[in-house]
């Protein structure tokens, strides 16, 4: 279920410089090199992925590889461009069944340690891809973080853009001071605060609703940072709120724990 909120926004004002200008020189012209006959035209489904897992989950992903020409079986070979800390086992090659357009491969992980977050990134050959489809994705990241969230109850999430005030169940890491409020304007959005030893605040890069016109709105503290008081079992950060278009300015939040016995 959705449970973003019904808002409005002022418009941003956009200004557009465009310049023109003529040109009387001849340039001479080199046409693009073609693709071989019998490139594949393999891409990637996806990238910059993140992946976030419990530590009783398989530490094991798949990832799938798609393809153009489908005559025949064919082995295609895997560039490892990312390792952390040589973290992943990540074969050298995949395999597309004759006929089949879409082929997987898994990438293992064993030994990764809680609360730290591993990236690693795989390439394929240029051999195989078109490098004029835009739809074409030759390299592929992605990070894996192993958290175990404890659920502690019900809380509530101020959204001052919005004007509300957004329940939420809200979860503590095992490993460390880290709260998360699920989903508090928008489901699959989450809102995770990091508490250091000092009780400061930090809230990352995350997303946390969809606006109808200017897609996806991100928060973070940065700029103003945040406190916890443990007595009030409060939380407090002052939330720049922005979007692949601009800013919608900063506004000082509150994240409210679940009261404590």
């Amino acid at each position: 279920m959705n449970k973003i909120f019904k808002y409005s926004f002022i418009a941003f004002s956009l200004v557009l410089a465009l310049g023109f200008s003529a040109c009387t020189e001849e340039v001479e012209y080199t046409p693009a090199t073609q693709i071989d006959s019998n490139c594949i035209k393999a891409s990637f489904v996806s990238d910059n992925d993140f992946y976030e897992l419990a530590p009783d989950e398989s530490k094991e992903l798949t990832l799938t590889v798609v393809r153009e020409k489908t005559d025949g079986d064919v082995t295609i070979p895997l560039t490892v461009l990312r390792n952390d800390e040589n973290m992943f086992q990540i074969p050298e090659s995949v395999t597309f069944a004759a006929g089949q357009n879409t082929a997987t491969f898994n990438i293992t992980f064993p030994n990764v340690e809680i609360g730290l977050e591993y990236t690693f990134s795989i390439g394929l050959d240029e051999a195989d891809v078109d490098p004029y489809s835009q739809a074409t994705l030759a390299t592929t990241t992605g990070t894996i973080q192993m958290i175990q969230w404890d659920l502690l109850g019900d809380g509530a999430l101020t959204c001052t853009l919005l004007g509300a005030t957004c329940p939420c169940k809200i979860y503590k890491a095992s490993h460390a001071t880290w709260y998360k409020a699920e989903a508090p304007v928008e489901e699959g959005m989450d809102i995770v605060f990091k508490v250091a030893e000092d009780n400061s605040v930090v809230v990352e890069d995350q997303a946390i609703f969809t606006d109808a016109n200017y897609g996806t709105v991100y928060v973070n503290n940065e700029a103003d940072g945040g406190v916890y008081d443990p007595e009030s079992n409060i939380l407090k950060a002052t939330f720049y709120y922005y979007c692949s278009a601009g800013t919608f300015g900063t506004y000082a939040e509150t994240l409210t724990l679940p009261a404590t016995n």
